[in-house]
């Protein structure tokens, strides 16, 4: 896994997994300026996630991308 972070403020921007195949980056709109822009796609690794919070993508993965 390779990680990319913000050089100014250390905020962990995307990763590439390599296992995932060579073209699968995962990117962290949320923090990113104009994030509103981008809408989620998948919410991954929330099997965890308190009751109260909502889903924020159409798709959920419990424990990683499939």
């Amino acid at each position: 896994m390779h990680c990319c972070f913000c050089p100014t403020c250390s905020t962990h921007i995307y990763h590439h997994q390599t296992a995932l195949g060579d073209d699968k980056y995962i990117l962290r709109t949320a923090s990113l300026e104009g994030n509103k822009e981008w809408p989620a796609s998948v919410e991954i690794y929330c099997k965890d996630r308190a009751k109260w919070q909502p889903d924020v993508a159409p798709k959920v993965c419990q424990a990683g991308p499939e």
